[in-house]
């Protein structure tokens, strides 16, 4: 005897009493064993069918709807309307005695309940505060229908649905692909072989679990209901990138371009769970495995080749640069830690169009990095070309940072501080008008799916020069902040406005970029550079005269902390670390009493400044130093599973004002740095009312009047102000590659 539901539903029945299992894996409820002869199909189906219904769960029949059998696509088959059809808002009509379906649009999604499918809704906000009980489930006024379209991306392997394969596969294309240098998969060609039913064979099951990783973290983020099933479900598709990563490492043995290209995606993804060992070992793996491919040796020029080949060879190209920007994320400007310290001597990236096109070669020989060197770097160069420039320059200016130079090293013209500080410039003044930070433009990337990248590369820039200039405040103790002391004043206070100012440039680039969603912060060095600009922005205003409006501050800091905001859970470690200790410390009170409900946690200060000299200068956060920990730990307790990956992880912003200059001088001067106390209780009584000005006829912020400092810091002897940035120096000199936990749609920084 079988229950009348497995009869039904050809699912074989367990015969196990009072219920079988079948019906409990199904989540149903079981209707019991037939005692008698068999019921009418009809009778039957109708019973199941209230079965189904009652239990609110999705009955899969034989039969596609109308829609997806006219369109010749395969159709999920789900009651009451199918998922293409949901996710298009299409009538949704089943053959026979089945009603139309219409689904709304998502922003109407609070009025159907088939559009409530979180999982093919954008940025819903629907049920966010639902309760939810002892067992973690949501309550019984959740939408069951709704909580088990949830439930896949929590499953042990990816799903085999192609419908759900095509959603996880083209929220990647959409929003990983087009980041950075990671897109070397031709997405045509890619289709096409998901569409003939080869792809795990010409792909290989790790990269087809990374890819379905990231599609999954993208669907978590753009649907924060999402999140009351972390605590006890963890990340969605974190399963699937431990499987990925452990077939990795069996694939080292054959040595292969799609294993590499999953071993990427794997350290990527790491880079945003915490496994910091994991990824500096692959790292240098994924640098031998280039090598040994010959990928990073092509030449300039693949004229004669077919389409194919064409397409094959850009495709390990990109592949190439995807290492070397992620060994400049996990390397952190420290040689000794990188797999290839230099840019690697092969070509540029083609446009993406030429690349998905498969546009042939016509023989012109391709652009490589040193193209950019020069007066003028010519305009015809790509986003990613662009973006691999900018890496470059951002590990020179993390390298400089860590070297120890004498002052007239520093401010002596043709330095290599002054000239790397005009190589960022000429590049940022020579962008073609296409990758211009306009209203117009981000339209457009939008459309292209590439503002993510624009972010990216234009908050890097920012970042790179003020990464490179905040030596000069006090407390970022690198070793280069050491000649600072000693140079003269005036150019110390041109180096702290040119540090002030793409501070703030970044706050506004952040305030434009939340007008338009989550989406222009994909990349998650957009938050590692708000939190940068949160630091210099406490400090400057606090520690320097001349530092204009507090009232600005305060705004800029609070458009930094609602990035930081925007991943639920993330950005609290990092805010009640460093971000609030400076706040409360020096005076921000404002910032620190509106943000309350995040501050869970109390925080003391760090072992280190910078870090000792052996570790590269290198705090106690950064990638190396934590997977050297963990190491350490692993080997005091050898008894302890290797962790797995647990979690992922309207005006224009263009430049409305020029950036203060920092000009060589003379001979040396024998006034050295540091503000005299005279200076500092000037600041504090108000009278120094000059604003955020600088030497010469260019201005900082012309608009901003002067303030007075708040009630809240009055407690404040003047004397401490610089003592303070002295003793909390480790929260400001923490390295970007030691904020590795924040898990991200990706987990990369540079």
């Amino acid at each position: 005897m079988r229950t009348a539901k497995a009869s039904q539903s050809a699912v074989k029945c367990d015969r196990t009493t009072p219920s079988c299992l079948a019906c409990r894996r199904l989540r149903i409820s079981c209707p019991g064993y037939e005692s008698r002869g068999p019921v009418s199909a009809t009778n039957l189906d109708l019973s199941v069918e209230g079965i189904f219904r009652a239990s609110g769960v999705q009955r899969r029949k034989v039969g596609s709807c109308e829609s997806c059998y006219k369109a010749k696509i395969r159709c999920s088959k789900s009651r009451p309307a199918c998922h293409r059809c949901a996710q298009r808002g299409n009538a949704c009509v089943y053959p026979g005695k089945y009603k139309p379906v219409v689904t709304e649009d998502p922003s109407n999604a609070k009025t159907s309940r088939v559009t409530q499918q979180p999982l093919l809704s954008v940025d819903s906000h629907d049920d966010l505060d639902a309760p939810i009980n002892s067992l973690g489930e949501t309550s019984a006024t959740q939408d069951q229908l709704g909580q088990d379209e949830l439930k896949w991306l929590y499953d042990e392997s990816p799903p085999v649905d192609p419908a759900l394969q095509r959603i996880l596969f083209d929220r990647y294309f959409t929003r990983i692909h087009t980041l950075r240098c990671l897109g070397f998969l031709h997405r045509p060609s890619f289709m096409q072989s998901f569409d003939s039913g080869t792809l795990q064979e010409e792909y290989g099951a790790p990269l087809i679990q990374m890819i379905c990783a990231f599609g999954a973290s993208c669907l978590y983020f753009e649907n924060p209901r999402l999140r009351r099933y972390t605590s006890y479900l963890g990340m969605p598709g974190g399963r699937w990138a431990a499987k990925a990563a452990d077939a990795v490492l069996q694939g080292i043995r054959k040595p292969s371009v799609k294993n590499l290209m999953a071993m990427v995606l794997v350290c990527e993804y790491g880079v945003g769970t915490e496994d910091h060992g994991m990824v500096f070992q692959l790292m240098g793996c994924c640098h031998r495995l280039v090598r040994l491919l010959g990928i990073d040796e092509q030449k300039t020029s693949s004229f004669g080749c077919s389409a194919q080949a064409q397409t094959r060879i850009e495709s390990e190209r990109r592949l190439a640069w995807s290492c070397y920007i992620l060994d400049n994320v996990v390397g952190a400007g420290v040689d000794a830690n990188m797999a290839r310290p230099r840019c690697p001597a092969m070509p540029l990236p083609i446009a993406d169009h030429e690349f998905t096109s498969q546009v042939v070669s016509t023989g012109e020989e391709l652009q490589t990095i040193e193209s950019f060197d020069g007066l003028a770097p010519p305009r015809k160069h790509n986003l990613r070309s662009h973006i691999i420039f900018l890496v470059s320059l951002r590990t020179q200016v993390l390298r400089l940072i860590r070297e120890p130079r004498t002052p007239e090293s520093i401010f002596r013209q043709g330095s290599d501080f002054l000239e790397l500080i005009s190589k960022l410039n000429t590049w940022h003044a020579n962008l073609p008008q296409e990758l211009q930070l306009t209203q117009l433009q981000l339209y457009a990337h939008k459309d292209t799916n590439t503002i993510g990248a624009i972010f990216f590369l234009h908050l890097g820039y920012h970042g790179a020069i003020s990464d490179l200039t905040r030596v000069s405040l006090k407390g970022f103790d690198f070793p280069l902040a050491e000649a600072f002391q000693s140079v003269p004043a005036p150019f110390r206070a041109e180096c702290q406005r040119r540090c002030r100012y793409h501070a703030d440039k970044t706050s506004e680039i952040v305030r434009l970029g939340l007008e338009h969603g989550t989406q222009p912060f994909d990349d998650p060095f957009c938050h590692v550079a708000a939190f940068e600009a949160t630091k210099i922005q406490i400090v400057h205003s606090a520690t320097t005269p001349n530092a204009g409006s507090r009232t600005l501050a305060e705004d800029n800091i609070r458009t930094n902390i609602r990035l930081m905001e925007l991943k639920e859970g993330l950005p609290q470690g990092i805010l009640n670390r460093a971000v609030f200790p400076l706040l409360a410390r020096f005076g921000f009170g404002n910032p620190v009493e509106e943000w309350k409900h995040i501050q869970t946690q109390s925080v003391s200060a760090g072992d280190d400044i910078t870090g000792p000299a052996d570790v590269a200068y290198l705090t106690s956060l950064s990638t190396f130093r934590r997977a050297k920990a963990r190491a350490k730990a692993t080997e005091q307790q050898p008894s302890a599973a290797e962790d797995q990956v647990r979690r992922l992880g309207g005006r224009d912003a263009a430049s409305e004002r020029q950036p203060p200059s920092i000009s060589g001088v003379g001979p040396l001067v024998t006034q050295v740095g540091g503000l005299d106390q005279s200076s500092v209780q000037s600041f504090l009584n108000h009278h120094d009312n000059a604003g955020l000005g600088m030497v010469g006829h260019h201005s900082v912020a012309p608009d901003i009047s002067p303030s007075t400092m708040g009630s809240d810091i009055s407690w404040f002897p003047p004397e401490e102000y610089l003592q303070l940035a002295t003793e909390m120096s480790d929260y400001l000199t923490w390295d970007i590659g030691g904020l590795a936990e924040w898990p991200g749609i990706h987990g990369n920084h540079i």
